[in-house]
């Protein structure tokens, strides 16, 4: 039995690009992997609040959601490492003080503000629906204390990078400045990352590292590449990113996932 680990925005979806549904040879490559008896999982940035149905039709075996701090196995929660309470409020505070716009995001649910355009302009656009898990009304202090596995801040403001460097400096965190306008940070613990997820799923399943594979295309799929047996990158990944390949596959505009699948895991064709 193999484990393979899937990265979903920009590999096997790219929503600001127009492919906004997992494509037909993708979700029939992944089909046929359970069928041989393999595990599917997500790996990703997003909160579980951000997986929708578009993503869940595949019924993948489990999800890493918030970058490893929470991880998902059939129904049932497997693991969970929230960020320090205190570390919380801190960027609370600094978001507020400086007019940034953030997002708190946990299990099931997310926290986003009431008065947030700016997150409610981008999920529109890349077709989150913000009425499904995401609470609008909702006490600080109370969902600071254990519930927060990731801070997302977003804003319109172009000098925001100064204070999204200080935050990812803040003890106990780290994080990923969007490299292609910086208006966009996320942050989440310096302890967890997918790989930390994919090694608590390997564990959890008894599956050995050799029989692992993963699919990504950013920056935070690099920990992720270093540490699956088979790392698998996109051809329309980060130039940094693709060091750490294996095999570089075609682009998700090329079912670069199924062609993935196909030649290097079923090996089903002369790769």
């Amino acid at each position: 039995m193999k484990a393979i680990f899937f990265d979903i925005d920009g590999t096997i979806l790219y929503m600001q690009k127009g492919i906004e549904k997992i494509r037909p040879a993708v979700f029939s490559a992944m089909k046929d992997l359970q069928a041989a008896g393999h595990k599917i999982f997500l790996a990703t940035g997003r909160p579980y609040a951000f997986i929708y149905d578009n993503i869940l039709k595949v019924d993948f075996d489990g999800m890493i959601t918030c970058n490893g701090a929470c991880i998902i196995h059939g129904d049932q929660l497997v693991y969970s490492k929230p960020i320090d309470s205190k570390i919380v409020l801190d960027v609370i505070h600094r978001c507020e003080a400086n007019n940034l716009e953030y997002v708190l995001e946990s299990y099931p649910e997310v926290y986003l503000p009431k008065n947030s355009p700016v997150f409610e302009d981008f999920y529109k656009k890349i077709q989150i629906p913000i009425s499904y898990n995401v609470v609008r009304d909702f006490d600080v202090e109370n969902v600071a204390n254990g519930k927060i596995y990731k801070i997302e801040s977003f804003t319109t403001d172009s000098h925001a990078e100064k204070t999204y460097r200080e935050l990812m400096a803040l003890p106990g965190l780290t994080g990923v400045i969007d490299p292609a306008h910086f208006s966009n940070v996320e942050l989440y613990s310096d302890s967890q990352s997918k790989a930390t997820g994919i090694l608590k799923v390997l564990e959890h399943l008894n599956i050995p590292i050799e029989e692992s594979y993963a699919f990504g295309d950013g920056l935070n799929d690099i920990e992720m590449m270093q540490t699956v047996g088979h790392a698998l990158v996109m051809g329309n990944a980060q130039d940094a990113l693709k060091p750490y390949a294996e095999h570089i596959l075609p682009t998700v505009f090329d079912d670069g996932v199924a062609f993935g699948i196909r030649n290097y895991i079923l090996k089903e064709g002369s790769a």
